[in-house]
């Protein structure tokens, strides 16, 4: 049970909508939210995963709008 503000590896990954496995994989190469561990445990909160998916926003852009030809 994680503490409050904090998801599990396997709640972490399920509100991301990748594997356990994926997550683990982006942990080992520096990817992902920060974790905080608590002797083994590996906890998630809430703020970085809101901070690491911010940071990966980008703009949309929309296209121009058509002009209709003079009739």
């Amino acid at each position: 049970m994680a503490p409050p503000g904090y998801w599990t590896e396997s709640e972490q990954a399920g509100r991301l909508n990748v594997s356990l496995r994926t997550l683990r994989r982006w942990r080992a190469r520096g990817y992902g939210p920060k974790i905080t561990v608590v002797g083994r445990a590996i906890y998630y909160s809430t703020a970085a995963e809101a901070e690491w998916l911010s940071a990966r926003e980008e703009p949309v852009e929309h296209p121009a709008p058509r002009r209709r030809r003079a009739a």
